[in-house]
C-alpha cells in the first residue's frame, strides 16, 4: 500500500496554541509511518515531526507541511471555540464532557474524538479529508466513533488542564534573554498551585528588590499587584502580555483605583519600577515577567496575582485592561520565602458579590476551636475584614453542625455577618426567607474544596424545589461590593458578607444548609445540588437570640408522626366506625353477636380515632404553624 493519505488528523492539546501534529492516516485503523520521499528533507524537520515525510503527495515539502498544519489550525481553532462557550482552561474545574464534544460539532459541524488521563482531555482529534475539509473522527465514514470511550475512558466530567510546562522551584532559571540582575539566590514560591504561577524574588541592594513572575501562557494578560490592605482598590500591579503567542507583547504599570475599568488607569501606580529592567517573554509556553522595584523598606506583603480572558489584551491608545478571569490574594513573608495567607476569587458576580476564598495550613481538630466565648479578634484569621469586628453580636445557631453567627449594625443601613463553620469539605449557606421556607428566599453560598483548592461565593434564588429552579447570581439581596469572601482557617469555614437593608434590618427567618461533601458549585453554570442538612430558624437581632424551626436531619421523625396520624384516622374513623355501623344495619340477625362486635369496633375505632387527632395536634405544635400579616405561614 502506497503511503498516501486517505485522511489527515489534527491533535491537538486542548489548551495549546499549536497542534501536536498533522498526522496522515488510511482510514481504515492505520496509518503509515518512517517514511522516506525524496523530496522531503529529513534534516529540516524536527524529530518531533516524522509523520510530515508520510504526508506526500498531499503536501509536497517540509515548508507546505508547517505552512498547512498552520493554516488548519488557525481555521479550526478548538482552543477559541471551547472558550467562547465557557470551556476555560483549568486544572480544577471539571466541564461536562458532552457540552466540550457539542461546542466543537455545532463550531465545524463534525464530531472530534477524544483521549482522557486522569480525569482530564489529554488530546482532541479532528479529522479532515485530503482537501482539508472537516470530517467526523471515525475509522469508517459509515461508522462514528464514540466520543465518551474512544482511544482511552474519559469520565462524563473532565478538565481541560493548563498546559504548563517544566518549571518549578526545584528548577533553575535558565532563560535565553539577559535578566538584568542576578538569578543565581533568588527565592522561588509556588504563589498560585491552580494556575502555575510561580515567583521569584531576591533583594539585589539595600533599597532594590527584583522579581520574576513564571506562569502558563494561557493566551491572557497576567498581573502581580502590590496591597497595602490585601484588596484590589488602591493597589498597584505589573501587567504583562504576550498577544497572538509571541506575535506583540507588553508590560505596564497600573493603579487600581476602583471596580471600574476607568478606574484602572495604566502608567499609574506607587510603584517605583526602575528603568528598562522591567519585560515579558514567552519560552517553551511559558511566560516569564522581569523588573526591578526600588523601595525604601520591603515591598508590600499582601500580593495580588490575576489572569485576564483568553485572547483580550491592552492596546493602544487607551491600553484599558478588561476585568480579570480568576485571580488570587496572598500575604508573604520575605525573610522566611513562607506564604502566610492565600485568598482566591473570581471575578464579581452581577450583584455586587465576589466570590473569594482563602485557605491555610494550619489545622486542629475536626470542626476546629470557635465558640462565642472566643472574640472573632482572637482566631487569627490574617483577613483583613471590611467592616469593624469588635462589637459583633455572637449566637450559637446550630449546635447539631456547629454553626456559629456572628454579626452586627455597622449603619442605619448596613448589617455585617461573619458565619462560622465546621469545615467538611462541602458548601455552607445561609438564608434569608419572607416567610420560614426554602421556597422564595435568597442565600449566599460558599465553599473551600479541600483536595482542588477551588473556592468561592455566590447569591443564590431559591425559585423552586428542583435545581434547575435554584438560580446563581440572583436574588433579592443587597450585597455591599467588595465585602464577600470566605476563608478556612483550623479546620473551620468563616464566611464574611455585609447587606444593605434600606433602613430595616434583615428577614428574621433566616436558613442554614450544608451541601454534600465533595460536591461544589463549578462553572459554567455553578449549578447547586441539594443539601445535605438544614435548619430553619427565627432570629431576633435585638437580643442575639433564635429557635430553631426543623431541621433535615430530625425529617424521619416528623414524617413518622405525619404517617402515623394519617394512618390512625384512616383506621379509626374510615374503617373501624364504618364497619360497626354496617354491622349494626345489616347483621342484627346474628343477635347477640352483631350486638358486641358492633360495640367492640365502635369503641376501638373511637379510640383509634382519638390517638389520630392528638397525634394532628403534636405534629401542629411541631409546624409551628403562626400568623403574620394575617396570613398563615408555616416553616418547614
Amino acid at each position: 500500500m502506497a503511503p498516501i493519505a486517505g485522511v489527515l488528523t489534527i491533535v491537538a492539546p486542548p489548551m495549546l496554541a499549536a497542534e501536536d501534529g498533522l498526522w496522515p492516516d488510511y482510514n481504515d485503523g492505520t496509518w503509515p509511518a518512517c517514511c522516506s520521499r525524496s523530496n522531503f528533507d529529513p534534516k529540516e524537520l524536527p524529530a518531533s515531526e516524522k509523520h510530515g515525510t508520510c504526508s506526500s503527495p498531499v503536501v509536497h515539502d517540509e515548508y507546505n507541511y508547517f505552512l498547512t498544519t498552520l493554516n488548519v489550525y488557525f481555521k479550526y481553532n478548538v482552543t477559541k471555540v471551547l472558550n467562547e462557550a465557557g470551556y476555560v482552561p483549568s486544572n480544577t474545574e471539571k466541564y461536562p464532557l458532552g457540552g466540550i464534544i457539542s461546542a466543537i460539532e455545532n463550531a465545524f459541524h463534525v464530531s472530534p474524538s477524544v483521549s482522557c488521563s486522569n480525569g482530564a482531555v489529554g488530546e482532541l482529534y479532528l479529522c479532515f479529508y485530503k482537501d482539508f475539509k472537516p470530517r467526523d473522527c471515525a475509522v469508517r465514514s459509515d461508522i462514528k466513533i464514540d466520543m465518551v470511550t474512544s482511544k482511552s475512558s474519559c469520565p462524563k466530567y473532565v478538565s481541560l488542564p493548563v498546559h504548563v510546562s517544566s518549571d518549578s522551584c526545584s528548577c533553575n532559571l535558565n532563560l535565553k534573554v539577559p535578566i538584568p540582575f542576578d538569578t543565581t539566590n533568588l527565592h522561588c514560591l509556588s504563589v498560585w498551585d491552580a494556575q502555575g504561577f510561580i515567583l521569584r524574588y531576591a533583594q539585589t541592594s539595600s533599597n532594590i528588590w527584583s522579581f520574576v513572575l513564571s506562569t502558563p501562557d494561557t493566551n491572557s494578560y497576567i498581573a502581580m499587584g502590590f496591597s497595602a490592605t490585601g484588596g484590589m482598590a488602591g493597589s498597584s500591579a505589573v501587567v504583562g502580555w504576550v498577544a497572538a503567542r509571541g506575535a506583540s507583547g507588553g508590560i505596564k504599570q497600573y493603579y487600581l483605583g476602583g471596580p471600574t475599568p476607568s478606574q484602572v488607569v495604566p502608567d499609574k501606580g506607587n510603584l517605583q519600577v526602575i528603568g528598562n529592567s522591567s519585560f515579558i517573554t514567552l519560552e517553551s509556553s511559558r511566560l516569564y515577567m522581569v523588573f526591578q522595584l526600588e523601595v525604601t523598606s520591603a515591598p508590600e506583603s499582601s500580593l495580588l496575582y490575576a489572569t485576564g480572558p483568553t485572547g483580550l489584551f491592552p492596546s493602544p491608545p487607551s491600553f484599558q485592561l478588561v476585568k480579570h478571569l480568576d485571580k488570587v490574594s496572598i500575604r508573604i513573608d520575605y525573610t522566611t520565602a513562607n506564604i502566610v495567607s492565600s485568598q482566591s476569587s473570581q471575578a464579581p458576580d452581577g450583584n455586587g458579590s465576589s466570590s473569594s476564598s482563602s485557605s491555610s495550613s494550619s489545622s486542629s481538630s475536626q470542626g476546629g476551636d470557635d465558640s462565642c466565648s472566643s472574640g472573632i479578634l482572637n482566631l487569627n484569621l490574617n483577613v483583613a475584614f471590611p467592616f469593624d469586628t469588635t462589637n459583633l453580636n455572637c449566637f450559637p445557631v446550630w449546635n447539631a453542625q456547629g454553626f456559629i453567627l456572628r454579626y452586627s449594625q455597622s449603619s442605619p443601613n448596613t448589617w455585617n455577618f461573619i458565619l462560622s463553620s465546621p469545615d467538611r469539605n462541602s458548601y455552607i449557606a445561609i438564608g434569608f426567607s419572607p416567610n420560614g421556607g426554602m421556597v422564595g428566599s435568597s442565600a449566599l453560598v460558599g465553599w473551600v474544596s479541600s483536595t482542588s483548592g477551588s473556592a468561592g461565593m455566590k447569591q443564590y434564588y431559591l425559585g423552586g424545589t428542583s435545581p434547575s429552579q435554584v438560580l446563581p447570581n440572583q436574588g433579592t439581596l443587597q450585597i455591599v461590593t467588595n465585602s464577600t469572601f470566605i476563608t478556612s482557617r483550623s479546620s473551620r469555614l468563616y464566611m464574611t458578607f455585609q447587606l444593605q437593608t434600606a433602613g430595616s434590618q434583615p428577614s428574621s427567618r433566616l436558613i442554614y444548609a450544608v451541601g454534600p461533601p465533595g460536591i461544589f458549585p463549578s462553572p459554567p453554570s455553578f449549578a447547586l445540588t441539594q443539601h445535605q442538612d438544614k435548619l430553619s430558624t427565627t432570629f431576633n437581632y435585638a437580643t442575639a437570640t433564635g429557635s430553631s424551626a426543623s431541621s433535615s436531619s430530625g425529617k424521619s421523625d416528623y414524617v413518622n408522626l405525619k404517617r402515623s396520624h394519617g394512618m390512625l384516622n384512616i383506621l379509626g374513623w374510615g374503617i373501624l366506625m364504618i364497619m360497626g355501623a354496617i354491622v349494626a344495619r345489616h347483621f342484627k340477625q346474628w343477635d347477640p353477636f352483631w350486638f358486641y362486635f358492633h360495640v367492640s369496633v365502635q369503641s376501638l375505632g373511637f379510640v383509634v380515632g382519638v390517638i389520630g387527632i392528638i397525634s394532628g395536634l403534636v405534629l401542629n405544635d411541631q409546624l409551628q404553624l403562626t400568623v403574620d400579616d394575617g396570613l398563615p405561614s408555616k416553616t418547614k
